[in-house]
């Protein structure tokens, strides 16, 4: 190693030394501002997923008139969830909130989603047979009150999610 890279070296060392004393001084400083902006960036981060998760299955775009289209929305909807929770598992919760938002959002989201998944092979294999009674059975029953989905959103409208939560943002 020649002088002017390991001079380059300690500088981008010092300098990111320097970064994360200066980040760690400020959120020592300024706690409390600094976890409420982490939780606000982590909800619109999250509402962002879920946003995109609801226009891949919106009903205008894809309609839902036939049984073959209600097979197509059930299967789509499965994908978008799950998709969506593996997305929303990516983005790192402010470490305090971790558990509750892993508990009380993520874990029932992953459930109601291989529930969905479940709905929409059962719903594929009824079409195939042609048996469009039991296509509808299916649908209707996937549709049907989940008190799981009904905690989870409970629990995202408390946190203060607004997409996630099944609530439309007065700007969307």
């Amino acid at each position: 190693m020649n002088i002017s890279r390991r001079t380059a070296a300690a500088a981008t060392m010092f300098a990111a030394t320097a970064v994360v004393a200066a980040a760690a001084w400020a959120q020592a400083a300024w706690p409390e501002e600094d976890a409420a902006a982490e939780k606000r960036r982590y909800i619109a981060a999250v509402d962002a997923v879920c946003h995109d998760a609801e226009r891949q299955t919106d009903t205008e775009r894809f309609p839902v008139d036939t049984a073959q289209q209600q097979v197509a929305e059930l299967a789509r909807s499965a994908i978008a969830m799950k998709a969506a929770i593996g997305r929303i598992a990516a983005i790192r919760p402010p470490e305090e909130d971790a558990e509750q938002v892993n508990a009380r959002f993520l874990e029932p989201a992953r459930l109601i989603a291989t529930d969905l998944s479940g709905y929409a092979e059962q719903a594929r294999t009824a079409l195939d047979r042609h048996d469009l009674e039991a296509v509808q059975r299916i649908v209707d029953q996937s549709l049907q009150p989940d008190p799981r989905e009904r905690a989870m959103r409970a629990f995202a409208t408390t946190y203060g999610f607004v997409i996630c939560a099944g609530q439309e943002a007065a700007s969307q």
